[in-house]
């Protein structure tokens, strides 16, 4: 590992971050200064001579060197020749496709990041809200009944508001003066996502991160109140009333912190948790082993709340998850057993929406079931 490449950044509190080639850890003071002096192509012995003369810390030879191989660990865990691995997204999203970058995103960010200031998010925050609980409470709403042209303009609409949630993400990051790096599609699980790399963020203190978090639902917030107005305007339509429930849906699912959306990395920041979903499926059995040891630990209640709401908002999904499969299954061999249809004349009559979920559900346990025998329980999870 070449530590000239390693770039080091203060952070709002005492640690520093140290990033290279895409991947970034907090580190310490002591090592940050063990780092800034390997950064100038000291030796060891040099260093050790450096920090006694300079901040009177007495370390030897061999702390300063299990220091520097522990952090070549970190950025390099696999003991890639060479260096460090290729800047990479987070190894949860899968089949990334660069949609934005570079300065393209910086003219557009730079406008869009005042929109962060302190009195227009609290303006245009509340209000969008106002507007938006008005309709649903108070307003009459029509029937949604859509055709094929309008049920695929209201998707390519919905694309396109996706794109501005992450837009959101990334002016929120230019506004406290990080760069963002880029807006990309890809999949996490099975589902298709937008998504933007602002690991930059890492250097700012939680309340600041959380905001960034927060940033692509505000703009989706300002969305919904466009959509209303609009509504108000042409209250017969289909495709803004589906536009106004889907986008709704989307802000409350994107809050969620079961799965690594924004509410997931908010409550993790706010709670000061790194690797929450891994930590959290393992807790509880950490607590059990520490309680049978006789061990005395402090509990740490927001990941203990968040490991058993995990836990039980997982087990709720895969029970749905089987249930429908189950029905689905019922009510093929039922068809088939009560009527004379032979399976191809079945298979004509049933709704493509039946084929679209059972393929989303009977992929997803495919999937989850492959990475769990290809990856192993331990990576498997710190995956997921």
């Amino acid at each position: 590992m070449n530590f000239e490449q390693l770039e080091l950044k203060p952070t709002d509190s005492d640690q520093y971050l140290a990033s290279m080639d895409g991947q970034y850890f907090y580190i310490g003071p002591l090592l940050y200064e063990i780092v800034v002096r390997a950064k100038s192509l000291r030796s060891p012995v040099e260093i050790v001579e450096d920090l006694k003369q300079d901040l009177s810390i007495n370390l030897d030879i061999k702390q300063v060197e299990e220091a520097l191989e522990g952090l070549k660990k970190r950025f390099n865990p696999e003991g890639i020749e060479g260096g460090t691995r290729k800047r990479t997204r987070s190894s949860y999203i899968h089949f990334k496709w660069r949609l934005m970058g570079g300065e393209m995103l910086e003219k557009i960010t730079r406008p869009l990041s005042l929109l962060f200031r302190p009195k227009t998010i609290a303006i245009l925050g509340v209000l969008s809200i106002l507007i938006t609980g008005y309709y649903y409470l108070m307003a009459t709403r029509p029937e949604i009944s859509l055709s094929s042209k309008e049920l695929a303009a209201a998707y390519l609409i919905l694309f396109c508001v996706f794109f501005i949630h992450e837009l959101g993400h990334a002016a929120a990051t230019k506004y406290y003066g990080m760069k963002p790096h880029e807006i990309s599609f890809g999949f996490y699980l099975v589902f298709p996502v937008f998504f933007a790399d602002v690991s930059e963020a890492w250097s700012l203190n939680k309340y600041k991160r959380i905001i960034i978090n927060l940033g692509g639902v505000y703009f989706q917030l300002i969305i919904n109140a466009i959509f209303v107005s609009l509504a108000f305007i042409y209250p017969s339509s289909s495709i803004l009333a589906t536009l106004l429930y889907t986008n709704l849906f989307v802000i409350a699912y994107s809050l969620m912190p079961f799965l690594r959306y924004d509410g997931y990395w908010i409550y993790s920041d706010l709670f000061e948790i790194p690797n929450l979903m891994s930590r959290s499926i393992l807790y509880p059995y950490q607590l059990w082993a520490h309680y049978r040891a006789g061990k005395k630990t402090k509990t740490n209640w927001p990941l203990l709340t968040y490991s058993v709401s995990s836990y039980l908002f997982f087990m709720v999904m895969f029970y749905f998850m089987g249930r429908f499969v189950a029905k689905c299954i019922e009510q093929v061999m039922i068809t088939t057993e009560s009527t004379d249809l032979g399976w191809m004349d079945f298979l004509s009559q049933v709704e493509l929406s039946f084929f679209f979920r059972a393929f989303i559900v009977l992929f997803m346990i495919s999937f989850l079931t492959y990475r769990l025998a290809k990856y192993g329980w331990a990576k498997f999870i710190k995956n997921f």
